[in-house]
């Protein structure tokens, strides 16, 4: 989940009730913990700028940091380097004590894509608030968590913009639609809770308590089963229509950071800070294996056919795991590695890199990657539309990026 004391803003693993997202942050804006900043404070400054390339104007959204008023991000220079390309143009720019927002894709700017896909669109806009994940309904909807000021924005891809937003619990930091759509459940970390969700409000109508912060969330077969992670190392099952605890399964004493399905939702996988990998039985709930991939882990996802597990670690790899061997087949490397997403035809994982500003592709038969899409700032979760042609970027700098 991106634990991490302030000092390493680029990525590691800290401290879950130290360095949650946007604690310091917090305490700075109300001179105590459980503060919460004013709506609509990104702690930043606009300052418009333009780039060109090729003969075309490309606006650059550029914010100024006030220093200690954005989460996670340390006192003194930044700098940050990338390139914008048009009709072979390429610009390539340093700027020091600025955070780049919305570079590429301006103007209709393409970057390199992976195979089949020479030009991808990158299309960011401003969104602010700290986005932490992303999620998307099967009727399309988005949603995107906003941890610094306790929202969700309702993302309007096409146009894009945000189309509308509301106020949830305290610190969300992960949101899931059920199978119509027409809820969805929150994780209020700071608040220990669980919200949920009316879609066509939208609003969050009630909470259920957990028994800890509230990392991430997955429904269970049949959407009877609400699963969440804790940060306190405990899988805590939910009746997902009354909100009582079926159990609480204790997998440990830190934050638990990657759930992951397989597609008959039989079985669960649970990944830990603390370096380790879950299996458990979604019938009965009880713990079938578990293996130590060590590092700091991350995001999972179960490959197309059951058989493959791939995992995020921020120590710089995609491991790769046989599930029915229960073996490790594979090390990707892939730098600060965070969150993933598979495409519709599983043909590729899609990574975060969160300390390098930019989404590795890698392709699932080769294993390897063919492709890294620059998008600066830090890239957290990442989620693909049902027709597989866009991903949408929940990037913490304060942009949602939209990639086609």
């Amino acid at each position: 989940m991106g634990w991490r004391p302030a000092a390493h803003a680029s990525g590691g693993g800290g401290d879950p009730a130290r360095d949650r997202p946007g604690a310091s942050a917090r305490a700075h804006w109300d001179g105590g913990a459980g503060g919460v900043p004013a709506a609509g404070d990104r702690g930043e400054e606009p300052v418009p700028d333009e780039c060109r390339a090729g003969g075309r104007a490309a606006r650059v959204a550029r914010w100024r940091a006030r220093p200690s008023r954005f989460p996670h991000r340390r006192a003194g220079p930044a700098l940050l380097a990338g390139r914008i390309t048009d009709g072979g143009t390429v610009i390539r720019f340093h700027i020091r004590r600025l955070v780049i927002l919305a570079v590429v894709g301006a103007c209709g700017h393409t970057i390199s894509g992976p195979p089949g896909r020479p030009g991808l669109a990158v299309t960011p806009f401003a969104l602010g608030n700290g986005p932490w994940n992303v999620a998307i309904s099967q009727r399309g909807l988005v949603y995107v968590t906003r941890v610094a000021t306790d929202s969700i924005a309702v993302v309007d891809i096409a146009a894009p913009r945000v189309a509308a937003a509301f106020k949830v619990g305290n610190g969300p930091y992960d949101v899931v639609f059920n199978a119509a759509g027409s809820s969805a459940y929150v994780s209020n970390l700071y608040d220990h809770t669980v919200g949920v969700i009316n879609t066509s409000t939208p609003a969050q109508v009630t909470t259920f308590p957990v028994p800890g912060g509230a990392v991430r969330l997955l429904l269970g077969p049949g959407e009877n089963k609400l699963y969440v992670t804790l940060d306190n190392g405990g899988l805590t099952v939910l009746n997902a229509a009354s909100g009582a605890v079926d159990t609480t399964i204790q997998l440990g004493a830190v934050a638990l950071n990657g759930v992951a399905l397989t597609s008959d939702r039989s079985r669960l996988y649970v990944s830990s800070v603390g370096g380790t990998v879950t299996e458990i039985n979604t019938a009965s709930d009880i713990v079938l294996r578990s293996f130590t991939p060590g590092g700091t882990p991350q995001d999972l996802v179960v490959g197309h056919g059951d058989s493959t597990l791939y995992l995020a670690d921020e120590a710089g790899w995609v491991a790769v795991w046989n599930l029915k061997s229960w073996t490790r087949t594979d090390s990707i490397p892939v730098p600060a590695a965070f969150g993933l997403a598979l495409t519709q035809d599983g043909a590729q994982l899609w990574v975060t890199e969160t300390g390098a500003g930019e989404i590795a592709v890698v392709d699932c038969a080769s294993r390897t990657v063919v492709a890294t899409i620059p998008v600066l700032g830090h890239p957290r979760h990442l989620a693909m539309t049902l027709d597989g042609t866009t991903a949408v970027v929940a990037n913490e700098a304060g942009v949602v990026q939209i990639i086609r």
